[in-house]
């Protein structure tokens, strides 16, 4: 039988997010592979979570799920002191988590990719027409200048 791997014993607050929605959940122990976890409504197997510990980020799999725990596995290797260290709310043994469904971040979202690619596409239109513009006025430019001489000479011999 394959050796566990060891895991450390904490109770740290948390945020996840699953599906569309962000939860609160507590950490009950962590390891370099993956976290147990309690939270009011956890997510069923199989289920790709987004935990957030301050600036951490954790991308991970519900491997197993029962009554009010669960237990993931990240798609990276987790950095145990830094997410233990991480000053946060207290711990979760002072109050329950209430299953809460709204976003708490106060920090700006960043825009989104359909924004970005509008934006993109409008400087690019932008560009586009100055261009454009650019290349009108010169070639009108140019034609005004290559006709001058010979209309001149035509106006000349018509006599005004």
């Amino acid at each position: 039988m394959k050796a566990r791997e060891l895991r450390r014993k904490v109770l740290i607050r948390a945020r996840m997010r699953a599906v569309a929605t962000w939860s609160d959940v507590c950490i009950l122990n962590i390891s370099s592979r993956g976290m147990a976890l309690q939270s009011a409504r956890p997510p069923a197997r199989g289920t790709y979570v987004e935990i957030r510990r301050g600036p951490h980020v954790i991308i991970a799999c519900v491997i197993w799920s029962k009554h009010h725990r669960f237990g993931i596995r990240s798609q990276d290797v987790l950095f145990i002191d830094t997410i233990v260290a991480e000053p946060g709310e207290g711990d979760c043994a002072q109050t329950p988590t209430p299953y809460v469904a709204i976003e708490r971040r106060s920090a700006r979202r960043p825009r989104s990719a359909d924004g970005n690619r509008f934006l993109s596409r409008a400087m690019e239109f932008a560009c586009l027409g100055c261009l454009a513009a650019l290349a009108a006025t010169t070639l009108y430019g140019m034609a005004e200048e290559a006709l001058a001489a010979p209309l001149a000479t035509v106006s000349e011999a018509l006599g005004n």
